[in-house]
């Protein structure tokens, strides 16, 4: 499943082919990929702006938002005008002004939702905050990992507490903060979370500038891979020497994803 440097990565290439059209219509070929009502008070808006919020790509309409979930196969195509015939896998399509957006997917686990300004406003204040924003602090990680017992890993993944992050990166960002992802979150000090603040925005960036990586079944945009796969430190490493102590990297398995770090360099 993409992650937050993979989305927005996809939204980065989208923009030029998004932002300011109008919004003429949108086909739906497999109704399932529609969550909740698809209601056409969206038809005609202009679309202001193409963001990413946590890991879904945002279209920010006049009034209103049109969100999409790309979950683990899915891809958006800018095309110079809809297809005569159906392409395969292409459930959806976004016809604007000047050509159209398809939603292909593989799988069909993608999504894309309608939402009034009401709604996104209770949809949003249900996410957590964003790791790459000027609220991510690390005296903000602290204070918020006073009341969470939970694992380190799992309560990384919630997106209502830090929203964008997944298996990947976490993995990542806990072996360059030397954390064991076993303990608990309730128990980290104020310097474990200092280097926790410092690593989860280090190993973003870094994946961001290399369009993240490509893992599963996902490609960008023309079925280019990301450039961050290479880079990995641990994440899918096991049995390997570890980059700091080569000591084998271990996997294991916390909240039902696949976990991996090394036990003695990690603490």
């Amino acid at each position: 499943m993409p992650e937050l440097p993979e989305v927005e990565t996809v939204v980065r290439t989208l923009r030029p082919f998004v932002e300011g059209q109008s919004l003429q219509d949108i086909k739906v070929y497999w109704p399932r990929i529609v969550q909740g009502p698809l209601k056409r008070t969206w038809q005609g808006q202009t679309v202001k702006v193409l963001k990413r919020r946590a890991k879904f790509i945002v279209m920010q309409l006049d009034s209103g938002f049109l969100t999409t979930h790309l979950r683990m196969t899915g891809q958006l195509i800018p095309v110079d005008a809809l297809p005569r015939r159906q392409m395969p896998h292409v459930h959806a399509a976004f016809v604007l002004t000047n050509g159209a957006i398809l939603f292909q997917d593989v799988r069909k686990f993608g999504r894309i939702r309608f939402l009034g300004p009401a709604d996104y406003a209770l949809w949003e204040s249900k996410l957590g905050c964003e790791p790459l924003e000027e609220s991510f602090t690390a005296d903000w990680l602290y204070e918020s990992t006073r009341k969470r017992r939970r694992q380190l890993k799992p309560a990384l993944l919630d997106q209502g507490f830090i929203a964008g992050l997944g298996n990947i990166y976490v993995d990542e960002a806990l072996f360059v903060a030397r954390l064991q992802p076993t303990r608990l979150a309730a128990d980290l000090s104020r310097q474990d979370c200092s280097r926790l603040h410092g690593a989860i925005q280090k190993v973003l960036r870094k994946a961001t500038a290399a369009n993240g990586s490509s893992f599963m079944d996902f490609k960008f945009l023309g079925g280019q891979e990301g450039g961050y796969t290479d880079e990995m430190l641990v994440f899918r490493r096991t049995g390997l020497p570890c980059p700091r102590c080569k000591r084998p990297i271990e996997r294991i398995v916390l909240g039902g994803r696949s976990t991996h770090f090394c036990r003695s360099c990690q603490i």
